[in-house]
């Protein structure tokens, strides 16, 4: 069931730099459940910044694998 999670055509080293990327988040997360616990709002606010942190990254490289190359 996990291999319907990567597309076959990703490689390892794509596997690898996502999983690299997304651990720190991972911990953030963590922390932020738990200072949700006594300020709910700074929560939310964090939660809001990694995903707009781990969004944006993979969208700017989307579009700069895109061009063509210079020279």
């Amino acid at each position: 069931m996990r291999g319907q999670l990567v597309h076959p055509d990703s490689g390892d080293e794509e596997i690898t730099v996502l999983s690299h990327r997304l651990r720190p988040s991972l911990g953030l997360y963590v922390l932020l459940i738990v200072i949700g616990w006594f300020v709910p709002l700074v929560a939310v606010i964090g939660y809001l910044v990694i995903a707009f942190f781990q969004y944006f990254p993979a969208q700017f490289a989307a579009s700069r694998e895109a061009l063509p190359p210079a020279g």
